[in-house]
Order: structure tokens, then sequence, then C-alpha cells
């Protein structure tokens, strides 16, 4: 697990509640510097020409294949074969989207009623093996617990999440450790919020939940509720 965030970092870690819909992410992936642990599967890399000068150009991570898509496919799958047989507990297949942006590399939503899974098919394609170890069971792992348990009765990674993390053989890590580079990345203003240790820096769409009463978030450090700075 990644030490405690530094105040005003962006990758500060928090937990939220929301009221109309409840979605547990992959919280964000956080910029690895030199001798990272972690090494980048083969991937595809293309060329991206800078708007801002003709000699400025960056590799742009390709996303992945329908063939990798169908092996998270499948790994999900098996994944919940194996809760159901642990538990006794029947986990009806569930959609599967690659369509997540940013610095997440997984999402868990429960949306009027409807469960699926987002991936970030770029993240997955620059750290493809990693990503099937870690963040396709970390996804199931939410989605076992909600029925398990009931997504309003626990905490998102709690000691329910973890103790599936530990059924499915995998480390209950919150944080993944990855270098973004390549990476296509959301372009937002970001809000400072405190609790009772830190300060955190959310998004604009995470600001706007709070302010329209959508969204409460909390630390996971202290459990303090976050206030806008």
């Amino acid at each position: 697990m990644q030490s405690a965030p530094k105040a005003g970092a962006l990758g500060a870690r928090y937990w939220f509640h929301r009221v109309f819909k409840k979605s547990w992410l992959h919280p964000p992936v956080k910029r690895a510097f030199l001798g990272s642990a972690v090494e980048a599967s083969a991937c595809t890399m293309r060329r991206h020409e800078g708007t801002d000068s003709g000699d400025d150009q960056m590799l742009i991570i390709d996303p992945i294949t329908p063939k990798q898509q169908q092996q998270v496919i499948v790994r999900t799958s098996d994944l919940l074969q194996q809760c159901q047989r642990h538990f006794g507990q029947v986990f009806k297949p569930v959609d599967i989207q690659f369509d997540l942006r940013g610095r997440s590399s997984g999402m868990y939503v429960l949306k009027n009623g409807r469960r699926y899974f987002r991936f970030n098919p770029f993240i997955f394609a620059k750290y493809f093996d990693d990503n099937l170890a870690t963040t396709v069971p970390h996804e199931v792992a939410h989605y076992a617990s909600d029925i398990l348990f009931g997504i309003k009765n626990i905490r998102p990674h709690g000691k329910e999440w973890q103790a599936i993390m530990h059924t499915l053989g995998v480390e209950p890590k919150v944080t993944g450790n990855y270098d973004l580079s390549g990476i296509p990345l959301k372009r937002q203003r970001h809000f400072t919020y405190a609790c009772h240790c830190m300060t955190h820096q959310l998004t604009t769409v995470r600001h706007n939940k709070i302010a329209t009463g959508k969204a409460r978030y909390f630390c996971q450090k202290c459990d303090g509720q976050l206030s806008l700075n």
C-alpha cells in the first residue's frame, strides 16, 4: 500500500458517498519516477503532434486491442466464479466497458440498480499484465462486497473488501504506482478541500457534485468530511 500522500498532493486519497450514484474508484494512479518497480508491458505507441510548437511531439499510448479486452472479460468471469464457489452466492455477470479516462485504471459502478465495470483502455494497454492481475480483482471485490454486504453498509476499501481480495489471492492495495506518460489525461480545474489532517485536490466534477448535494467525500486517513478550503 502506498504511504500517506502529502498535503495538497493530487494523489491524496479519499472515499466518497454519492446520494444518487455509487461508484467505487480504483483510485488515481500516481506518477512513478525512475526506478519504479512496475515495468510497462509491451504496447503500441503513436506520435502526437504538439499544437504549440512544431517540434513538440509526444508518444501517445494506443488503447488495448479487442483480444486484450476479451482477456479482461475472461479474467473477470473467472474471478466471479471463484467468488461464487467460495461464498456459495450467485454473482451474476455484469457489463464491462472500456471507456474510463484519466488517472483511474478501473471503477465499479452501481447506478439506478444497474451494475457495471469501467476500465481505462490506455492504462491497461501500458500496464496490461499488472492491471489484469490487480485492477480487475480490485473491482470484482467491490462488486462482490456490494452483493454480500450492501454498498451502503461498508467502507469502499474496508475489511470486507480486503477479505475478498485475500480470497482472490491478491494483495488489497488501494493505489497503483504507474508512470502515466503517454496516457491521455483529462484536463480539469482542481479545487482545494480540507479534512482534519490534510488538504485534497478535487476535480470540477466532484466539486460540482458536492455543491449540488449529490456527493460527500471523506478522508481515508482521518475519516473527516472534506470541505472547501
